[in-house]
């Protein structure tokens, strides 16, 4: 026997139930049965109408420099209010002429579930710009930036909880392609985008190509770590037990990271990692858990092109990983791959992470400056025996 029909309702709702209510809630949006992926194929999509309302861009950036104090780029931090009233927060990374590489795309980062723009998603973006030599767009999620409302304001408060209760990860998707143009377009940044994502990131990312041609973005690889909840939870009992696991499995793997990122005194660089604006807690909680337990990310994998490069790692302790659901969902897709790691879900913020998804955007990057069709086996460094010494 699953969860009573009311509580599966309000705690894992269907992903259509909220397409319908954040549809409803837009003026102009809509949903399109027959939304053209690809040439004799399409698929059901809802369109929310996102639209920048304001951008608040920054005057005084950030400079980056080595331990010789040699530029090495700079940190532009913005606000970004949409027309349904939402803010987010949006950094830009932008690598100084010594160490850009030429190579033509722009990473664009969507972050995690209950993190914003700050600590660990901050650093990764700064590292990505040093050792790549690219620009990096970083996009935080609804209520992630100064602008949300404080504790004494209840009123903001109360609408915040409101709208949270339907806002669907495709409607998050739209409004990172949205964000990441306007960007793009301010610091004139190449629109071929290289698309990264970890845990809600990755889930998010995956529904970004139908809102890109209208935007004239180009998505041309996808490097995913550990996206969740391929399917609506709490059809079955197991879900609750699996969903209990996940919460003590993961307080010893966020125990387990933070000992090593002490012993490698960087942990006080994650600071900040969770905005405490109430807004965004509440955001959090009730937008996006729902969300995620929706299971709506199972849908994004048909929205995405069969030729599409796409690396997806999952990591087989976290319960919540869908690890063998995915390359089901990605069966027709020809440039797929899909590995393990043998480590709970907060194994994503360990520090070894990020040097295969630098070696793989690296590699993507030579390809495309060498020219000629692409091997994305190599790209995905399914050859590279250190790689597959590592992940099983």
């Amino acid at each position: 026997m699953g969860f009573s029909t009311g509580l599966r309702s309000a705690v894992a709702p269907h992903h259509e139930v909220l397409w319908d209510k954040a549809v409803g809630n837009r003026p102009g949006a809509f949903i399109d049965d027959h939304t053209q992926i690809e040439i004799g194929r399409t698929e059901r999509v809802p369109f929310f109408n996102t639209q920048i309302k304001r951008i608040v861009y920054d005057d005084s950036p950030t400079i980056m420099q080595d331990e010789l104090e040699r530029p090495l780029g700079m940190v532009h931090r913005h606000d970004v209010e949409t027309t349904d009233g939402m803010y987010r927060a949006s950094s830009v990374y932008m690598p100084d002429e010594r160490i850009a590489t030429g190579y033509p795309f722009t990473l664009a980062i969507d972050t995690p579930w209950f993190t914003g723009t700050q600590g660990h998603n901050d650093d990764v973006a700064r590292l990505l710009m040093r050792e790549l030599g690219v620009p990096v767009v970083l996009i935080g999620p609804e209520y992630s930036s100064q602008q949300s409302g404080c504790l004494l304001d209840p009123r903001r408060l109360a609408k915040a909880a409101f709208t949270s209760l339907n806002i669907p990860q495709a409607l998050s998707a739209e409004s990172s392609v949205e964000i990441t143009a306007a960007l793009a377009e301010y610091h004139d940044l190449q629109r071929q985008i290289v698309k990264l994502g970890e845990s809600r990131g990755g889930m998010v990312s995956m529904a970004v190509h139908p809102y890109a041609k209208i935007r004239e973005l180009e998505y041309i690889y996808y490097d995913l770590t550990d996206p969740c909840v391929a399917e609506r939870l709490f059809e079955e009992p197991k879900d609750v037990l699996d969903l209990a696991k996940f919460s003590l499995y993961e307080s010893i793997g966020a125990a387990k990271v933070g000992l090593k990122l002490a012993k490698q005194q960087v942990l006080k660089q994650k600071a900040g990692t969770i905005p405490l604006q109430p807004e965004f807690l509440v955001g959090a909680t009730l937008a996006t858990s729902r969300a995620i337990a929706s299971g709506e990310a199972g849908q994004f994998p048909g929205w995405m092109p069969h030729d599409s490069a796409v690396h997806l790692l999952s990591m087989l302790k976290n319960t919540m990983s869908s690890a063998e659901a995915w390359p089901e969902k990605f069966a027709d897709h020809t440039n797929f791959a899909h590995l393990t790691l043998h480590e709970m879900h907060f194994g994503l913020a360990d520090p070894s992470v990020p040097r295969h998804l630098i070696g793989r955007v690296a590699a993507l990057g030579d390809a495309l400056l060498a020219g000629g069709p692409i091997d994305y086996r190599k790209v995905h460094l399914l050859d590279d025996d250190d790689v597959l010494g590592v992940v099983a």
